[in-house]
């Protein structure tokens, strides 16, 4: 049982962590979005890449 326990925690946390990438790289396009600066293109290929 022990086993299965060490594996599902191992599986959240990835999980955890993709997810938390995939929003700080969100967050940096909406916020570069705001400043009105003209890298908003290349942010949302890696955006799709992530994905």
């Amino acid at each position: 049982m022990k086993v299965i326990h060490l594996s599902l925690i191992t599986l959240l946390l990835s999980t955890f962590t993709l997810s938390g990438a995939v929003a700080f790289i969100l967050f940096q396009d909406l916020s570069q979005t705001l400043e009105g600066k003209g890298q908003k293109n290349s942010n949302l290929k890696v955006v799709r890449v992530a994905n």
